[in-house]
């Protein structure tokens, strides 16, 4: 005769372990999205703070003993990276005269984060910094928004937005 020892049975054990699973899922799930949010804060921050960086290269000067450079912030929709570029003062530059010679150093943005578009367009964008005055008067539009995103994502959730505004040197991201 079979005794009894008082041990789990299979489906006791599955039905622990269907549980288990299901608890283990519903808190790795908002965790992943919120580790995509906090992602793309950091990239919001990262970008903010490169053009803080830029104007204040521009106005205080590169350490690099060719004499006052003009910075420029060029950002390409599709991409992961911020590139800096430094050219002389008495020099314009455009996005089409852009050239590896002039390429100060490059700034990559957090894993799967890149940038969607920048003052609306799709196109890259350059941001120009003038010599001495740190000037982007150029840059024409009162608010330029630049728009990031999560691995290309569509939904508003996994995007965000920072607007910065040339006048007064400000960004702003929420």
């Amino acid at each position: 005769m079979i005794s009894n020892k008082g041990g789990f049975t299979l489906i006791e054990l599955l039905v622990v372990i269907t549980i288990l699973f299901i608890i283990m899922t519903m808190t790795y799930l908002p965790y992943a999205h919120h580790q995509k949010k906090t992602l793309l804060k950091q990239g919001a921050r990262e970008i903010s703070q490169s053009l803080s960086e830029a104007r204040n290269f521009a106005l205080h000067g590169l350490d690099t003993g060719a004499g006052n450079l003009s910075i420029g912030l060029y950002f390409a929709p599709g991409t992961t990276q911020i590139e800096y570029y430094a050219y002389p003062l008495n020099e314009t530059i455009n996005e089409d005269s852009l050239n590896q010679d002039n390429l100060y150093k490059t700034k990559k943005l957090p894993k799967g984060i890149e940038v969607d578009s920048v003052g609306g367009s799709t196109d890259g964008y350059l941001f120009n910094f003038e010599a001495i005055t740190a000037s982007g008067a150029h840059m024409g539009e009162s608010e330029i928004d630049i728009i990031i995103s999560y691995q290309g994502s569509e939904s508003p959730v996994l995007q965000k937005n920072i607007s910065y505004y040339p006048k007064s040197s400000i960004s702003d991201y929420k």
